[in-house]
């Protein structure tokens, strides 16, 4: 009873099973890969908006910077719109310096950071 149909099914789902297993490595490869690319991407995205938020942050530093100066003038004669001025960029950057702490957050992963943080930085 070689070619019985029970024997012949038999040969048939082994050779199928061979099959699906170089399928599901080929995939396996293709997931891999495609992750590969999705994180290197995610990379670019991410140090982008790093450094864009670290440039805006010098600016800022550099404007109260030049503001204090202008304080040190000795013909300086309305100076409350200046210290009004200085408080109200004191404030911008102790804002801006907590959205890049929470920027950083993300480099635990995407799937590991908040989706409110993706969403406000990375759009995502």
């Amino acid at each position: 009873m070689n070619g019985s149909p029970s024997n012949v099914r038999m040969r048939e789902e082994s050779y199928d099973y061979h099959s699906h297993s170089l399928k599901f490595e080929a995939d396996i490869d293709d997931v891999v890969e495609a992750l590969r690319k999705s994180q290197e991407l995610e990379c670019k995205v991410v140090e982008e908006r790093l450094r864009a938020q670290q440039i805006y942050l010098q600016n800022l530093y550099d404007q109260f910077n030049r503001e204090m100066a202008e304080l040190e003038c000795p013909n300086l004669t309305h100076s409350e719109p200046l210290f009004r001025a200085i408080r109200e960029r004191k404030e911008q950057i102790r804002q801006e310096s907590a959205k890049y702490e929470d920027m950083k957050k993300v480099a635990s992963g995407f799937s590991r950071t908040s989706k409110d943080i993706l969403k406000e930085f990375f759009n995502n």
